[in-house]
């Protein structure tokens, strides 16, 4: 017999975090929870900032869940059934497939790389996102913050006038850049104009400057601008990763609240792998418990932006850690 429960946890944040679509001092995610003779696995739903899916809707789908899933799962295979035939939205599967998994982890008194069948890392590094500030706070920003011990910091762009913070950053940083479009740029020209004011040189990756429904520029933007690693963020969800997306991107940034779990992460890992496309494991505003259980694919990896928990006042589950900009995973639920 195995029991499923949920509770929302108030998430104080360190600062402001503002993006393009919207920003919060406080975040309010959901924790799932799959106990079974004494053992209690538990899962998260996070949301996008300004996103259609709400806490609400959470709600909903897990009240319906809870009601309809039968009290007693056969193992692995029944679980991912009950999960994934019902109509949920994908951060709702992933944090009821994470919660059973880390709750089986305990019973095998194991890993969630080896329910996964992958190798394991213990340490990989993280990029750090800036929230956007006005340019003359980037300075002091970075300075209280330490961000000098992180090899890249990802800036959130939003066309040709987030130049001058991009060059801004760029002055008081000496690592790399990734910057995050968020499909805000309205054609390839736009986007040429903006990387020849700012030094492109030093942007190793750039994610999604257009929208999904732009694919034609992103095209043009491949073809043109060699110098930095195009990635889908946006253009991928909790589909496969198709030979056509290599047309339009060298990467892919896979995230749990996007791909609907564990083992879907990792299909459209080994996806995009046999298409020689690069990995990212990315995150929404999670706290350790996710940035935990997307680091059972670490190995899968090419890069990871996996810092949210380090915006929080407090991270309710210290299952990581960071220094140096190396996130340290070795702990268990």
């Amino acid at each position: 017999m195995g029991q499923w429960s949920y509770k929302t946890i108030e998430l104080p944040l360190k600062y402001k975090w503002t993006i393009a679509r919207g920003s919060s001092i406080q975040r309010k995610n959901i924790i799932v929870s799959f106990k079974s003779d004494n053992l209690v696995g538990q899962g998260e739903i996070a949301f996008i900032t300004g996103g259609e899916f709400s806490h609400d809707m959470a709600v909903k789908e897990l009240d319906y869940f809870i009601s309809v899933a039968p009290k007693a799962l056969n193992g692995l295979e029944d679980m991912m059934k009950n999960v994934h035939q019902t109509e949920l939205h994908s951060s709702v599967k992933s944090a009821l497939e994470v919660a059973y998994l880390n709750y089986l982890s305990q019973v095998m008194e194991g890993s969630l790389e080896r329910i996964l069948a992958v190798d394991s890392t213990n340490k990989y590094p993280t990029s750090y996102s800036l929230p956007i500030l006005s340019q003359d706070e980037y300075e002091e920003f970075i300075k209280s913050h330490n961000l000098d011990r992180f090899e890249k910091l990802k800036i959130k762009v939003s066309g040709v006038g987030s130049a001058g913070l991009v060059n801004k950053v760029a002055s008081l940083f000496k690592g790399k850049l990734w910057l995050d479009g968020n499909e805000a740029f309205e054609s390839c020209s736009e986007l040429e104009q903006f990387c020849s004011l700012i030094p492109f040189d030093r942007v190793e990756i750039f994610e999604q400057p257009f929208s999904t429904c732009n694919l034609l520029d992103q095209k043009r933007a491949k073809e043109k601008l060699r110098n930095t690693l195009w990635f889908a963020d946006e253009s991928l969800q909790n589909g496969p990763v198709t030979y056509e997306l290599k047309e339009f991107f060298d990467g892919v940034n896979i995230k749990l609240m996007k791909s609907g779990g564990l083992f879907s992460a990792l299909r459209q890992a080994r996806e995009a792998r046999s298409y020689q496309m690069k990995i990212m494991l990315g995150c929404m505003l999670e706290t350790s418990l996710g940035i935990h259980a997307i680091s059972s694919l670490a190995t899968e990896a090419d890069f990871y932006d996996l810092d949210s928990f380090l915006f929080l006042e407090k991270d309710p589950f210290n299952l990581i850690d960071e220094e140096f900009g190396l996130i340290t995973k070795g702990f268990q639920q």
